[in-house]
């Protein structure tokens, strides 16, 4: 990303636009010594992890025994996001089943049985390299493999209480509803529904609305946070060229959210007027699909209050060069060359506030699992996990 923004400096551009790629290289380099710091220290507490320095005298071994270790810290992880999904799910439910309701049951479902094949499968393979160690009589090795095998069986555990609580929720949709009857019979990612085409049809859309809401709302409560921020700082503070990136992340977030809206509730209109059946469903499922472009309404309103604070800033370099200024000459037409010019920063500063929240996601996710203080070989694996994520960025 670096590498790329350095190209885009064109020296012929102008005073505006050295200091508009200048402001996004900062940022990029703030990120580079972040990442690095952070990749120093995943790698200082991997030399003094106890589990790699007792397999070191075997590559392959110790290779196997750090993939099963990062392979159960992730399976947690996902497992904590299920946990809590469910306990938004619960607080959340209303009185009558609805659409979303059941299209989260059925993503919840389906992310269960993903990792209930995954956990499977990573117990069997433990089995194996235990047998295969204690064959070679090397104590240490199986020792380390039952920890993880250990680690597998609470996961179990813990997995059979969220199952559980995601078979209330189901049981708990009232009777003689179409919600209630695809909840019972639909099965996400093989579905089985006693041959009925509709209800299997009824069953996805509902769920890619759950997925789709959820989506939403995780965006205007970033949105939210974001205005409020801009706010406090107040019109005579600087703006920050992060800032300017963030408004126009969330702004060609909105517009890829509000495609995926209009073509949805087409859809289901059309489905509702086919004459095929389920018409009373389809459309309960369409005016869902309508009281979230209401929910989109609110998030647009959210980015527009932000966007007044960055663009009032005339003397930001960024917003002058990215044509957002507020009645400056910058935001009105410009000719193919410059709009070439503005295209390529607008993505250059889109990417920067992608990157900027991954990275701040991927930080507070380090920070939670060194305070869960896991202990044996899974403290290898949430170094590992550490060291994989810090790696891509």
């Amino acid at each position: 990303e670096l590498t790329e923004l350095q190209a885009l400096a064109d020296p012929g551009a102008g005073e505006e636009w050295k200091t508009a790629c200048d402001s996004l290289e900062s940022k990029w380099k703030q990120f580079v010594a972040d990442s690095g710091a952070a990749v120093q220290e995943a790698q200082a507490a991997l030399a003094a992890n106890r589990t790699a320095k007792i397999l070191s005298s075997d590559a392959e071994r110790e290779a196997a025994l750090a993939e099963a270790a990062r392979r159960q810290a992730t399976f947690q992880e996902e497992l904590q996001k299920q946990r809590q999904r469910l306990q938004k799910r619960t607080k959340a439910k209303s009185a009558a089943p609805t659409p979303l309701e059941l299209g989260r049951l059925l993503e919840d479902e389906g992310v269960l049985q993903a990792l209930e094949l995954d956990r499977d499968t990573a117990m069997k393979e433990c089995q194996q390299f235990i047998d295969t160690a204690e064959a070679r009589h090397c104590d240490a090795e199986a020792n380390q493999w039952k920890e993880l095998l250990q680690g597998w069986q609470i996961v179990k555990e813990d997995m059979a209480q969220v199952a559980s609580s995601n078979q209330e929720l189901s049981e708990a949709m009232p009777e003689a509803t179409v919600w209630a009857s695809a909840a019972s019979k639909a099965k996400i990612g093989k579905v089985t529904v006693d041959d009925d085409e509709q209800l299997a049809l009824l069953a996805e859309a509902a769920r890619c609305a759950a997925a789709f809401d959820e989506e939403l709302q995780k965006q205007r409560q970033q949105m939210k946070k974001r205005r409020k921020a801009l706010q406090k700082g107040g019109p005579e503070q600087a703006t920050d060229p992060l800032d300017v990136c963030r408004t126009m992340a969330d702004e060609e977030a909105l517009k890829r959210l509000s495609k995926q809206q209009a073509e949805a509730h087409a859809k289901c209109q059309a489905m509702a007027t086919s004459g095929e059946g389920m018409s009373e469903a389809w459309e309960q499922l369409a005016a869902t699909w309508v009281q979230m472009e209401k929910d989109m309404n609110k998030a647009e309103k959210e980015v527009s209050e932000a966007s007044k604070v960055v663009t009032s800033d005339a003397n930001s370099g960024l917003v002058q060069a990215l044509g957002l200024a507020q009645d400056s000459e910058a935001a009105r037409e410009v000719d193919d060359d410059s709009a070439s010019h503005r295209k390529a920063l607008k993505e250059a500063a889109r990417r920067v506030a992608v990157f900027d929240e991954e990275l701040s996601k991927q930080r507070a996710a380090v920070m939670r699992r060194r305070a869960a203080n896991p202990s044996g070989a899974l403290v290898l694996g949430h170094v590992l996990l550490d060291g994989e994520v810090l790696k891509a960025l």
